[in-house]
């Protein structure tokens, strides 16, 4: 009997295009300057560490871990805002992959 192909927590990429989208995003030279920060690092450990459950998930009564931050307003949109604590959000790995698709359905394709 036929079935759906698996689908990692919503993920619907493959290894090979996950790869492509991940290295694409961090060819970016805003982005990948950002990333590649110890300053971003230390943002990221206190966001982390201060909000430790998935904001998307908890809204649903879920208490899924956090393992991202997320830019509320995309980097590519708003570089500005990279360290803003308002623009930054706790996201599981799944609800971050939702996001960035829907982000990157909005503007029209990679930036």
């Amino acid at each position: 009997m036929p079935s759906k192909p698996r689908t990692l927590a919503g993920i619907l990429r493959c290894r090979r295009h996950g790869d492509a989208e991940y290295n694409r995003t961090r060819r970016d030279p805003v982005v990948a300057r950002i990333h590649g920060s110890v300053r971003w690092q230390a943002v990221r450990a206190r966001v982390l560490r201060d909000e430790p459950v998935c904001r998307s998930c908890a809204r649903q009564g879920l208490t899924e871990p956090a393992k991202q931050v997320d830019h509320i307003v995309p980097l590519s949109v708003a570089p500005h805002l990279a360290y803003v604590r308002s623009n930054l959000q706790p996201v599981c790995t799944a609800c971050h992959a939702r996001k960035s698709a829907s982000d990157r359905r909005r503007m029209g394709g990679w930036s």
